[in-house]
């Protein structure tokens, strides 16, 4: 086995950082998605269920049928890496939407209070006007 890697280094180097770019890439949209919709779904907790509850369910889909589903979606279908990255960027989002909404429920409320404090102070701060 070592001697067939040794042999065709070049070619596995190649695939490799292919992949570390596709799981660079899917990482990066998958944390530009998901936090922003954990942050949604901590301010609005009604949003919290469905919006778990739809990565849940896109979360058990094997990814093996996930790529069958998109096979035939216009622009991401197909085999290659425009499909991996969505499939990716897909099974990447419950751990941070969860993830995003369980760290700001964990915020104790009088740091939530104290932050609000500073915040109408620099307000005050900024209307004031010279004399």
């Amino acid at each position: 086995m070592f001697a067939f890697w040794a042999s065709h280094r070049m070619e596995l180097a190649g695939l490799i950082g292919q992949h570390i770019l596709l799981v660079a890439i899917s990482t990066m949209a998958a944390i530009a998605v998901g936090v922003p919709l954990g942050i949604l779904a901590a301010r609005r907790p009604r949003m919290a269920a469905p919006l778990v509850g739809i990565a849940n369910v896109v979360q058990t889909i094997p990814s093996l049928a996930m790529f069958g589903f998109l096979l035939p979606v216009p622009l991401v279908g197909g085999i290659g890496a425009r499909a991996a990255i969505v499939v990716l960027i897909l099974y990447g989002l419950l751990p941070i939407v969860r993830t995003t909404i369980a760290g700001l429920n964990g915020i104790d409320p009088s740091i939530r209070e104290g932050d609000r404090m500073i915040d109408l102070l620099h307000k005050i701060e900024s209307e004031k006007k010279p004399l």
